[in-house]
């Protein structure tokens, strides 16, 4: 326990042992437990109620901010086949006594994530809880992941260990932050930001640190290291083991054939607005470059500023969101070169990269199909498609690329303002965005 606790990082969150991660392992390992053996084992009450007392606290302030309005946690990280579990905290606080959030809210964020699950495929067609995550779907799964682990759906359902008149049960439900709040919320303990946008009626959440794994497996890279993640469009995959993808990520390359894409981001710093981080990619014999990523969190999307120090010059390659596309069915593009836009189409979602500031290059859509013996490529099921932007040639160090990435659910997306000076100073340069200037500094 002496140990457990040694690995808590502030804001709530404990990075996650050996695999130095933070995911929700912190919902249904880390909370879970310590709140279970504070209602349950006395001598471990006494000799650590105090940390768990003030870790549960400060969790609890940023937990509401995970989840999405129609009741979706924001897939992230590891054991997504979990799904329900992500509420545990809630019966399990209550019931030791130390329910900080208002019983009402409560009961909404759970009652909403069952039913996101229970609604959308949880069972199968032969009444199981199989791998997967809206239904069965192998991509979402691990390497120890088996039948019977998605049963630990079963913690979510923690708020039955209350009594039927517990003020959980009794009083009215209350919005959540995704029902009617716009705002940035800053964890960095967990070194995440959250944007709730109550329009879409979505959360997402910048991983802007994500410290190293102790393994090579879990598809990491998409996974853990995209610029952003949304508890309404999921994202791209090939299943375990497959190959890395762009998908949400930046990366780098010395041919243009061989990519080392973002991975185990380093924060430079945390903020509402501006954020700032780096990640070591790997070139093989040729070493290692560091490349810098700094994003201006929008209203709806976000600015990112990618450039590497590598002394040679290195092919820059970006990507948006990967999109769901329903079996049988082919994602559109529309290409405005002239406004360097590529927007890719598949009911009822949309995702838009549009170059701000760049060398020349070309856009694709990269659209995704199962592998050999995988049913989809996408978390939602069917295939993935998504944008993506690759340099013409290799671009020199401390040349920054500039580009908008967003991505929606039900709606046609609208770009905000923009407008990017032609050369940068010394310092950095200066970026106007949605009506604030923003200094995209050179480090």
């Amino acid at each position: 326990m002496a140990r457990i606790l040694s690995w808590y990082s502030g804001s709530g969150f404990f990075i996650d042992g050996g695999n130095r991660a933070y995911d929700y392992y912190n919902f249904w390992g880390f909370q879970m437990f310590n709140l279970y053996h504070y209602r349950y084992t006395d001598p471990w009450r006494l000799k650590f109620g105090k940390q768990i007392r003030e870790s549960t606290a400060a969790f609890m302030e940023n937990f509401p901010y995970f989840f999405g309005s129609d009741g979706s946690p924001v897939p992230f990280g590891r054991s997504l086949t979990y799904r329900v579990a992500a509420v545990s905290p809630v019966g399990y606080a209550e019931a030791a006594g130390l329910g900080t959030l208002p019983p009402g809210l409560e009961r909404r964020i759970a009652s909403g994530c069952l039913k996101y699950f229970w609604e959308r495929g949880m069972l199968s067609e032969n009444g199981l809880v199989q791998p997967g995550w809206l239904g069965p779907n192998a991509v979402v799964a691990e390497d120890y992941t088996h039948r019977g682990a998605p049963y630990w759906i079963s913690v979510g359902f923690s708020p039955l260990l209350l009594p039927e008149d517990h003020p959980f049960w009794t009083e009215k439900e209350l919005p959540m932050p995704a029902d009617v709040s716009d705002k940035v919320n800053v964890v960095p303990g967990a070194q995440m930001v959250f944007k709730i946008n109550s329009r879409r009626g979505e959360s997402r959440l910048y991983p802007i640190g994500s410290p190293r794994h102790n393994r090579i497996s879990w598809q990491t890279g998409i996974k853990y290291y995209q610029h952003a993640y949304s508890s309404a469009l999921g994202w791209a995959a090939l299943g375990e083991n497959g190959p890395d993808l762009a998908a949400g990520r930046s990366g780098v390359s010395l041919d243009g054939e061989n990519w080392s894409y973002r991975v185990q981001p380093a924060p430079i710093f945390l903020g509402s607005r501006h954020n700032a981080n780096y990640y070591m990619a790997d070139l093989g014999q040729a070493g290692y470059a560091r490349v810098v990523t700094q994003t201006l969190i929008g209203a709806d999307g976000e600015v990112h500023c990618i450039y590497h120090t590598y002394p040679r010059p290195l092919y820059v390659r970006i990507a948006g969101y990967g999109i769901a596309v329903k079996h049988g069915d082919k994602s559109t593009e529309s290409l405005d070169r002239e406004k360097q836009i590529l927007t890719v189409d598949a009911e009822p979602f949309e995702s838009v990269l549009k170059i701000l500031k760049a060398p020349e290059g070309k856009f694709e859509t990269v659209s995704l199909s199962p592998r050999s013996g995988w049913n989809h490529s996408h978390l939602f099921g069917g295939t993935a498609s998504f944008p993506q932007w690759t340099s013409s040639e290799p671009v020199p160090p401390k040349t920054v690329v500039i580009f908008y990435t967003d991505a929606a659910r039900d709606e046609k997306i609208e770009l905000p303002e923009f407008s990017v000076p032609k050369d940068r100073l010394e310092e950095g340069l200066w970026v106007r965005f949605e009506g604030v200037q923003n200094l995209m500094e050179i480090f």
